[in-house]
């Protein structure tokens, strides 16, 4: 048995007529092919096609189909990359970091962030009125996410609600506890 050495067969066929018909490439075309890379693996009337083989006659005969096979596993590798990127910016955000309140006028924003000051100078920039922190505590993205459930009946976008009652009686009442907790606690 001749075989290129490291390749593997995967295609047993016992002429190109039926590789043909495995494959789905017209047998004289093949035929040049297989001709060409002489390396595939002969055992009596039987030809072993490796992974490789069938890559190279796949990319020799349907090279526009090879490079949309190419393109879509790109995307799939871009995809997977994206997505282990956000889950693990996603473990980094489900610690504990802070719930903040800052308002803009009669709009206030419920947002998470590990640093408040950072966070709230960055929305700064996008925002014509000052911003004014009025509460934060420690918190994770699921209390945030809470939070907006809990006033979604307030909400204006986003992460962004009308400062009305609820709200501003909720941060009142948690700064009342929160003030309790530390004198309890020292």
């Amino acid at each position: 048995m001749t075989r290129s050495a490291g390749i593997e067969p995967r295609l047993r066929v016992h002429n190109l007529d039926e590789a043909s018909a495995v494959v789905g490439i017209p047998a004289a075309k093949l035929r040049k092919v297989a001709m060409g890379l002489g390396e595939c693996a002969k055992i009596g009337r039987t030809v072993l096609f490796s992974d490789e083989h069938i890559r190279e006659i796949r990319r020799f005969l349907f090279p526009d189909m090879v490079r949309a096979e190419e393109a879509e596993a790109e995307v799939e590798r871009l995809r997977t990359e994206i997505n282990r990127r956000a889950s693990a910016q996603a473990a980094a955000y489900n610690g504990i970091g802070f719930i903040y309140f800052a308002a803009a006028g009669d709009r206030i924003k419920i947002g998470f962030a590990k640093n408040v000051a950072r966070r709230v100078a960055i929305l700064q920039t996008g925002c014509p009125e000052p911003l004014k922190v009025f509460h934060a505590e420690p918190g994770s993205l699921a209390d945030e996410r809470a939070l907006h459930l809990k006033f979604e009946s307030l909400r204006i976008g986003g992460e962004w609600f009308k400062l009305e009652k609820p709200i501003s009686s909720y941060i009142t009442k948690r700064q009342a506890w929160l003030i309790r907790e530390r004198q309890r606690n020292g």
